[in-house]
């Protein structure tokens, strides 16, 4: 059995290792600007697309709350486009790509509204 000490000492190594590794994550994300924008553009589409197919869920399940944790997933996904859409030029994003994404979320809590 390790003492007391040992285990203390082997938690906060853990824990200073975790966040050398997040600071390292955070500083590439940092040099990589293009590709992370072309990224975050990637991940507000992917995110509209996810939002209409959990409409489309809500739609065919036959049990109430399956299909209220649908339309609860597709708000979240509405919500994390809009969050990204009030960041857009720190995102960098096109004035196409956010005349897309606006249109889409008008889309999405239309049929959100009309369920």
């Amino acid at each position: 059995m390790r003492p007391v000490k040992q285990l203390i000492s082997i938690s906060l190594d853990t824990s200073a290792s975790q966040t050398d590794a997040m600071r390292s994550a955070q500083r590439t994300f940092q040099t990589l600007p293009s590709r992370a924008m072309a990224s975050w553009s990637e991940f507000v589409r992917i995110e509209a697309d996810l939002a209409m197919s959990f409409i489309d869920a809500a739609r065919i399940h036959s049990n109430p709350a399956n299909s209220a944790r649908s339309l609860g997933n597709a708000r979240k996904a509405l919500a994390e486009i809009q969050r990204g859409l009030m960041k857009s030029t720190a995102r960098g994003l096109s004035e196409g790509e956010v005349s897309f994404l606006k249109q889409r979320c008008t889309e999405i809590e239309l049929t959100i509204a009309t369920f």
